[in-house]
Parts: structure tokens; C-alpha cells; sequence
């Protein structure tokens, strides 16, 4: 759990690279549940955002980390199953994945 926010980053910059928006938002997804999955010490498979939002307010997370986690989960998910897939939609998607890392890192 210690090295998750390290992995977390690197996975976020290495999404950023991809050519293809739908890849690289489906990377940052994956990257936020296994780091969620290690911090809470839960299976990061299927990991959704109910699973983990008692346990940031427990955590001390503020409503609005909440909200942005769960808007950058549906972002994503939305991406994976034919909403936006644009570089636009992809570029936001890093910039709030980078952000997010850091806020929960100081929490968690």
C-alpha cells in the first residue's frame, strides 16, 4: 500500500502517452481502482466507487474529492461503453487523474 500513490503516477503518465483516448482512460481507471484496492486492502477487480466511498469519508475525504473520484470513474466508464473518446475528453481525464492522485495521497 505504501508504493500505490508511485504506481498510481506512473500509470497516469504512462496513459497519457497512449494515441488512442479509449485505451488510455481505460488505463487510468484501471490504475485508480488497484491503488484504491491497495490502500483499502480490497480486491481491485470490480472494484466500484460505492465499495470505496464510506471508506474516504471515514478517511476524512471531502465531499468534492468524492465527487471528482466519482466523476473521473464515470468519465472512463462512460469512454469504455461508447461515450467520448476523443484526445479532448482524454487529455481532461489526465489532468483531473493528476490531481486526484495527489489529494488522496495526503488522505490516505
Amino acid at each position: 500500500a505504501k508504493s500505490a500513490g508511485k504506481r498510481l503516477s506512473r500509470s497516469i503518465s504512462a496513459a497519457s502517452r497512449k494515441d488512442d483516448p479509449l485505451e488510455a482512460m481505460g488505463e487510468i481507471l484501471s490504475a485508480f481502482k488497484n491503488y484504491l484496492g491497495d490502500k483499502f486492502r480490497i480486491p481491485a477487480a470490480g472494484l466500484t466507487i460505492v465499495d470505496v466511498e464510506a471508506r474516504l469519508r471515514e478517511k476524512g475525504a471531502a465531499r468534492e474529492v468524492i465527487s471528482d473520484l466519482k466523476a473521473l470513474f464515470s468519465d472512463c466508464e462512460a469512454a469504455r461503453y461508447g461515450g467520448k473518446k476523443d484526445a479532448e475528453t482524454r487529455n481532461r481525464v489526465v489532468l483531473q487523474a493528476k490531481t486526484l492522485a495527489k489529494r488522496l495521497e495526503k488522505i490516505l
